[in-house]
């Protein structure tokens, strides 16, 4: 009920404050009529967009005219004196009610996009991290650092209670300059999402990272860990070579 009331009390409150500062005031503001009723009806329109605006610049228009056009105390609109600046006024309640609608309803969108976003990139499998990169003073990418990380993430790479997000990949991941620096140079010109096999120097695990193009400064890595491929496949080796051996 709360927001229904609202609907009707902040366009009538509005306007009647803004009336008993401008009759306040008026020896400073004359001749502007409508000095403070222009920022009442834009708060209504902000709060609640074109429902609460019209009423709010009709209640203003009928004050306006009743108490700061000749002749007072009248609410007569035959003139075209009193009728072009009042309709004015409210179409450009109208529009700025039009325009808070339009920008709720994106901001809607917006925060419903991200949203999804958010659950398709917390239910992958795969750890996901948004990183951005570390220039030098000569444009040469000398680190990255982690931005934003999905759950999958903590489970796979095992970082659960480390501090991943804001941390460096020289931290993180103890990446050395020159391992940096060979990513820099074989991604900075790439246009398509490159593979490349990576073993952590910090846990040993070994993982297939998937890379975006650097774009602006940031890029997207998506990794699942194939540990334990690689060590059947390192057992399967050394069973073929244990076979061969006793074959000789």
């Amino acid at each position: 009920m709360r927001p229904r009331i609202l609907i009707w009390l902040v366009p009538a409150l509005l306007p009647f404050a803004a009336l008993i500062l401008q009759l306040g005031l008026w020896e400073y503001v004359q001749p502007g009529i409508w000095f403070f009723f222009f920022p009442a009806v834009f708060a209504s329109a902000w709060l609640g967009g074109v429902r609460m605006a019209i009423p709010a610049a009709l209640i203003s228009a009928a004050l306006v005219r009743y108490y700061f056009m000749s002749p007072s105390h009248s609410l007569d609109v035959s003139s075209s004196n009193h009728l072009f600046p009042l309709l004015s006024f409210l179409v450009a309640a109208a529009l700025l009610g039009f325009m808070r609608d339009r920008m709720r309803a994106a901001q809607q969108d917006v925060s419903h996009r991200d949203h999804d976003l958010s659950l398709m990139f917390n239910t992958m499998s795969e750890g996901v991290a948004l990183n951005e990169c570390v220039f030098d003073a000569n444009g040469e990418m000398i680190d990255y650092r982690v931005l934003r990380v999905n759950q999958a993430f903590y489970s796979t790479a095992d970082y659960q209670g480390k501090q991943v997000v804001g941390s460096l990949a020289t931290e993180l991941y103890g990446m050395s300059a020159d391992t940096i620096r060979e990513f820099w140079l074989n991604h900075r010109h790439q246009n398509a999402v490159q593979q490349s096999e990576f073993q952590s120097p910090i846990s040993g695990n070994y993982y297939i990272i998937s890379t975006s193009p650097i774009i602006r400064g940031h890029f997207v890595t998506s990794f699942f860990d194939i540990t334990g491929r690689k060590q059947m496949e390192e057992a399967l080796r050394a069973r073929e070579l244990d076979l061969a051996r006793s074959q000789q």
